[in-house]
């Protein structure tokens, strides 16, 4: 099942089960109505940032939101059965780790083809910190009016409270390894 199928149906589920609007749901996390809509009808995959809104919103941990059951404290994942999600423009996103609101901090890889971007829609919240590991290619980070490229081997970290976006400035395809850290 596609993820922003599997997000779709569990947020039209909650929702109907606790006989709340998406107004009430809009209010709550503060996602737009039409945002909720498109995201229950699938025709959006939600941010990570979305997803953990909603889950905070209906008391869930991050992967009871996603279909994610319970596992033991050593898991192995094959590359298949890593949570996966695709953005319009072709950047890919696996997160590495399994969320655990107990670990506050996501490990993820990016990869974006050549002559496109990962462009965030909006920033994390205020209390969130990101580090990013360039194993592949060159780019560049855009925060807000400034640009800091990079290329392999180099590290760049920030305060993630900021509109930022990672574009691939070279003819191969970027690879960054990232740590998402919530500070909460």
């Amino acid at each position: 099942m596609v993820v922003r199928q599997l997000i779709g149906g569990k947020l039209k589920s909650l929702r109907q089960a606790k006989n709340l609007t998406l107004k009430d749901v809009s209010e709550g996390t503060g996602i737009s109505i039409s945002m909720l809509s498109k995201i229950e009808r699938a025709e959006t995959t939600p941010t990570i940032d979305l997803v953990i809104r909603l889950a905070k919103f209906f008391n869930l941990s991050l992967g009871e939101m996603v279909g994610v059951k319970a596992e033991e404290d050593v898991v192995t994942k094959r590359e298949d059965e890593l949570l996966t999600m695709k953005t319009e423009s072709g950047a890919i996103i696996r997160f590495l780790s399994r969320y655990s609101p107990d670990m506050k901090v996501d490990f993820f890889r990016l990869s974006i083809p050549p002559d496109s971007g990962f462009v965030r829609e909006m920033s994390h919240p205020s209390w969130s910190y990101h580090v990013f590991f360039c194993e592949k290619g060159e780019g560049k980070f855009v925060l807000g009016d400034r640009e800091f490229p990079f290329t392999k081997g180099d590290c760049i970290s920030f305060s993630a409270d900021r509109p930022h976006d990672a574009i691939n400035t070279g003819t191969d395809e970027l690879v960054l390894f990232g740590i998402l850290i919530y500070r909460v």
